[in-house]
């Protein structure tokens, strides 16, 4: 099955010519990939906290309540999928891609 791991390898090799050029462009990226606060977690909770107590009807509750289920089953069926389909190798652990690691970041096999 060559095209996912043709699209993963060009992405991240596209992606990695940022990469190792900038001590304050590979920091940034650390933070916000590392930080609950910046990388969507807590500001995604925090949206739907002002969606659930702004907007008190029942039709905006039920839909919010309707797409949580319908997020959580997807989860279900994403992970299902990983266990039946094909696995390959994500292009971070390729070794043939030779990729450019993040300045401060070692590779550890």
């Amino acid at each position: 099955m060559a095209i996912p791991n043709d699209f993963d390898s060009t992405t991240v090799l596209f992606l990695n010519k940022f990469v190792g050029k900038s001590r304050l462009l590979d920091g940034s990226v650390e933070l916000i990939s590392d930080t609950p606060l910046l990388n969507g977690c807590i500001l995604f909770v925090a949206f739907l906290w002002l969606i659930w107590f702004r907007d008190k009807r029942e039709e905006s509750r039920i839909r919010l309540l309707t797409g949580g289920v319908a997020a959580g089953l997807a989860g279900v069926l994403s992970r299902i999928s990983q266990f039946l389909l094909p696995f390959h190798v994500r292009p971070l652990y390729n070794a043939d891609l030779q990729l450019t690691w993040p300045i401060g970041v070692e590779w550890e096999p």
